[in-house]
């Protein structure tokens, strides 16, 4: 063991959550946009593509061992706060991708 690695109840699942809420965005976005479509209510839409990703995130933190001396109250409240900023990050994360793709796409064409 590396004297600069941490023993695995020290380590933060906060990569792994982020991950999994991008990848489950993904998903939902490809698997779910034909019938979210159908709803015509754009806050249902929005429903349909954040409380997902939120609560796959969400219980990936809580069933971690991550500040497990927390009261269960105050750190699912906290969780549920993390998990949120981890979503509006990832929603940032793939604006960038879309628009990086979209300048790149416009450069490569030449019409920029």
């Amino acid at each position: 063991m590396n004297q600069n690695d941490q023993p695995a109840e020290f380590q933060s699942p906060i990569g792994v959550a982020s991950f999994a809420c991008f990848v489950c965005l993904a998903v939902i976005y490809r698997l779910a946009h034909p019938a979210v479509m159908r709803l015509g209510i754009w806050w249902e839409e929005l429903l349909v593509y954040a409380v997902v990703p939120v609560a796959v995130t969400f219980l990936i933190l809580y069933r971690s061992q991550w500040h497990r001396e927390i009261a269960r109250a105050a750190r699912a409240s906290w969780l549920i706060m993390l998990s949120c900023v981890i979503f509006c990050s990832d929603l940032l994360v793939i604006g960038l991708i879309i628009a990086m793709l979209f300048v790149f796409s416009r450069l490569t064409s030449g019409h920029f």
